[in-house]
C-alpha cells in the first residue's frame, strides 16, 4: 500500500495562490528549496537548472518525476518563473500547458503507457510566510489535463479522456518544525469529466461523462519531516504521519453510452449532494461517504422494459479499521445504509404485473462496532508474505443496529457479542463469540404469502420454513410480528429464546 501522490507537488506548482495580508518576507529561493522537498517527502524529485537576475528566480527544464517499483510518473514544466514582488511575497508563473506521462510496468500485468498534457488558464500563484511557514494561496479560471492516448503492450489504444476543474480557489499551508504540518482548503464551482474510445476490432465504443458542482474540500495532516515514501505506512505512522480530510460536493450528474455487437445503452444518473470523509492517525483508518438525493436510469436494446430507473433518499458507508500492528485492541466499525430505495413501475412489473407487492421503497442498515487489533503490519508486503496464522484478533462486536425493509416486510435486530481468540474453543481454532442477537421479523408471513399467490414460492416450501421459524421465534407484538433472542454462551450453548438449540 503506498500513500505517495504525484498530484501534491503539482498541486503546488499548479495552484494558483494570492498574497496574503501582511506577511514577512520569502525569498524565491527558498520557495524552491521548500517545493523540493515537500516533493521529496512524497517520494517525489522535481529538479531543474536554476539561475536568478534581481528579483527574478528562474528554472529552466524543471521536470518532476515519481517513481515506484510498478509505476513512474514524469512531468516536464520547461520553464518555472518565481518573483520576488515588493511587499516580501513570491508570485510563481507556470506554462499554460505541460507534458506528463504515467507509465505502468507491473510485475505481473500488462505494461500500460498513458501520456496527457496538464492545462491551466488564469492561473494566479503567490506564496507568502517564511520559509519554515509558507502558505500557497491560489486561484485558477481553470485547472485540468487531456489524455492523448494509451499505449498497452506497445499497442496504441484510441481513448481520449478531458478533466477540468472550473473556477478553482483556495489555499495550501505548509509549516516545518519537528512534524511537517499540512493544511489546506479549497473551492471548485464545476469539475468536468469526458472519457471516449473507439475498439475497431470488437466494432465497439463507449463515451461517459461527469459534472460535479460546488466541491470544497478541507484537509490537515501531520508528516514526518525524514518520510520514508517508499517504506510501508506502518513506518509513516509511526513516525506520526496522520491526515484528516473532507471534501462536500453539490449537484452531481454523470452518463455513459455503450455500443456494442451484442446492443447498445445509456446509462444516466447523479445526486443532489454528497460528502467523501478519511481520517488517517495513531494506526487507525476511517473513511466515510454519504450520498443524498440519487437516481439512475439504464436503457439498452438488451432490456425486456423501456428502462430500468431507481431513486434513493440517501445512502452511507462508513469504515473504521487498524491499519498498524498494536498492541491492544483498537476501534473497529462498519456502517452500510440505504434509505428510500425505490423502482419504476416498468421493473415492478416483470415479476408483479397485478402489484401484489407493496411498492414501498427498501431500507438497508448495518451498523457494527467493536475492537480488534492486527498481529503483523498488514501494509508491509514482506511481513504479510509467510503468515501461517490469523492476521488479526476480534476482541468484541456490538450490532448496533440491522434493518432489511422491502415489499411490506421488516427485520431488524441488535446485540452485542465478545470472542475468545485462545484457540481452545470448539469452533476449529476460529474466535469463540459469547452473547446475544434480538431479531424481530414483521410483515413476514404477509409477505411468504403474497410469494406463493404470485407463484414466486412452492407452498410446501413456505411450510417448512415456518416450521424452521418455529424453532428460532416466538410470536411478539402485533397480528405478523416474530422475535428472536439468540444467545451464544462462553461454555459453547446455542439458546433461541431460552431453549437450548446446542
Amino acid at each position: 500500500m503506498r500513500h505517495s501522490n504525484s498530484a501534491s507537488a503539482i498541486a503546488l506548482l499548479a495552484s494558483g495562490f494570492f498574497a496574503s495580508g501582511a506577511s514577512a518576507d520569502i525569498t524565491a529561493m527558498e520557495v524552491w528549496e521548500n517545493i523540493q522537498a515537500l516533493g521529496k517527502s512524497y517520494g517525489e524529485q522535481i529538479t531543474g537548472t536554476v539561475s536568478q537576475s534581481g528579483d527574478v528566480l528562474t528554472i529552466s527544464d524543471a521536470t518532476l518525476t515519481h517513481e515506484t517499483p510498478d509505476a513512474t510518473a514524469t512531468g516536464s514544466f520547461g520553464q518555472i518563473i518565481l518573483t520576488e514582488l515588493p511587499n516580501g511575497t513570491v508570485e510563481i508563473t507556470l506554462p499554460t500547458e505541460f507534458p506528463f506521462t504515467m507509465a505502468m510496468t507491473p510485475e505481473t500485468g500488462e505494461k500500460i503507457d498513458v501520456p496527457m498534457v496538464v492545462n491551466q488558464s488564469g492561473l494566479k500563484a503567490i506564496v507568502s510566510g517564511t520559509a519554515d511557514d509558507s502558505v500557497y494561496d491560489y486561484s485558477a479560471d481553470q485547472l485540468g489535463f487531456a489524455i492523448i492516448g494509451m499505449t498497452v503492450e506497445g499497442e496504441e489504444i484510441p481513448v481520449n479522456a478531458n478533466f477540468a476543474m472550473m473556477a478553482v480557489s483556495g489555499n495550501y499551508e505548509v509549516s516545518n518544525g519537528e512534524m511537517r504540518a499540512l493544511k489546506s482548503s479549497g473551492k471548485v464551482d464545476k469539475l468536468l469529466l469526458d472519457v471516449g474510445a473507439e475498439f475497431p476490432e470488437e466494432n465497439g465504443s463507449f463515451a461517459a461523462k461527469f459534472e460535479i458542482e460546488d466541491m470544497v474540500s478541507k484537509s490537515s495532516g501531520m508528516m514526518p519531516l525524514e518520510a520514508n515514501p517508499q517504506g510501508n505506512l506502518a513506518e509513516d505512522l509511526a513516525g506520526g504521519m496522520a491526515v484528516d480530510a473532507l471534501l462536500t460536493y453539490g449537484a452531481s450528474n454523470y452518463s455513459f453510452d455503450f455500443d456494442a455487437p451484442d446492443g447498445k445503452g445509456t446509462v444516466k444518473g447523479g445526486a443532489e449532494n454528497g460528502s467523501f470523509s478519511v481520517t488517517l492517525a495513531d494506526a487507525s483508518f476511517d473513511y466515510g461517504i454519504k450520498s443524498f438525493g440519487s437516481h439512475l436510469t439504464l436503457t439498452s436494446t438488451q432490456l425486456p422494459i423501456p428502462a430500468l430507473a431507481a431513486t434513493m433518499e440517501s445512502s452511507a458507508f462508513n469504515l473504521k479499521m487498524p491499519v498498524a500492528k498494536t498492541d491492544a485492541p483498537t476501534d473497529i466499525g462498519l456502517v452500510t445504509q440505504i434509505n428510500g430505495l425505490a423502482l419504476n413501475e416498468d421493473v415492478w412489473a416483470l415479476f408483479d404485473p397485478t402489484a401484489i407487492l407493496p411498492r414501498d421503497p427498501a431500507t438497508l442498515l448495518v451498523d457494527l462496532s467493536g475492537k480488534a487489533r492486527w498481529l503483523f503490519e498488514i501494509t508491509n508486503p514482506e511481513a504479510m508474505a509467510d503468515i501461517t496464522t490469523a492476521p488479526g484478533e476480534i476482541e468484541s462486536l456490538d450490532i448496533n443496529g440491522i434493518e432489511l425493509s422491502v415489499a411490506g416486510a421488516s427485520l431488524t435486530g441488535d446485540g452485542a457479542f465478545t470472542f475468545d481468540n485462545s484457540g481452545t474453543g470448539e469452533m476449529g481454532g476460529m474466535p469463540k463469540p459469547a452473547g446475544t442477537l434480538n431479531l424481530q421479523l414483521n410483515g413476514g408471513n404477509g409477505l411468504m404469502d403474497k410469494l406463493v399467490e404470485m407463484g414466486l414460492l412452492p407452498q410446501e416450501q413456505v411450510m417448512g420454513f415456518r416450521m424452521m421459524l418455529g424453532l428460532f421465534a416466538r410470536p411478539g407484538e402485533g397480528d405478523d410480528a416474530l422475535v428472536s433472542e439468540i444467545t451464544m454462551t462462553e461454555d459453547g450453548q446455542v439458546l433461541a429464546n431460552g431453549q437450548r438449540l446446542r
